[in-house]
């Protein structure tokens, strides 16, 4: 069985760094299983799979499967899937300073989405007059991988051991981590996990 299948690291400039997702291409006659199958071996937190379209006004129909199960929606995933299908394999056309728009379905429904080749902050400021763009990345100091193993044996539903164990650890003000070891920066964002865009004054 041949596909082509792309790793893309969403949210960064260069590669082995932002949030790395599957892309699968040409899954058109794969079933479900065979779906989580692809994505258990790939191993990475979303591996999406485009697939044709379902609706006549719809460009495709998209599915992401985490190594375990099918899940609703992945946003780092489907900018992956849409660099793929725009730089890698050239199946959609976006032209330098004009936008493309169309449509995709998926499990949560059908959601339209605007391409463009300029920064992000500039394509949301087309449609907000304020815009602050936050960049979340997982902390990687030794006592955080300590409390995320904990978390992943478990432990974060005993005894509250995760919040006793970040309270001996010595955090940062939890302002600005979480428990999971999630620190989230304003204007830094290369190599972020995810992006928080907070937009206000909708331009009409």
């Amino acid at each position: 069985m041949r596909r082509p299948c792309y790793i893309v690291d969403s949210f960064a400039a260069h590669a082995l760094a932002g949030n790395p997702a599957g892309v699968v291409l040409d899954g058109a006659d794969l079933d479900a299983q065979t779906m989580q199958r692809i994505s258990n071996e790939l191993k990475h937190s979303e591996t999406a799979f485009p697939l044709p379209a379902r609706e006549p006004t719809a460009a495709l129909h998209l599915r992401w499967f985490t190594p375990e199960a099918e899940v609703a929606f992945c946003g780092h995933a489907t900018l992956a899937t849409f660099h793929v299908l725009v730089e890698e394999a050239r199946r959609i056309r976006v032209p330098e300073g004009r936008l493309t728009r169309m449509a995709f379905t998926c499990k949560s429904g059908r959601l339209n989405v605007e391409l463009s080749r300029a920064d992000f902050e500039s394509l949301l400021r087309r449609h907000f007059d304020e815009v602050e763009l936050y960049g979340q990345r997982r902390l990687q100091t030794g006592r955080h991988r300590l409390v995320q193993r904990l978390d992943v044996l478990g432990l974060r539903k005993r005894l509250g051991v995760l919040r006793r164990a970040w309270r001996l650890l010595g955090t940062p003000p939890m302002a600005e981590v979480g428990l999971d070891g999630i620190a989230i920066e304003r204007g830094r964002l290369e190599g972020a996990t995810e992006l928080v865009a907070v937009c206000r004054a909708p331009r009409r």
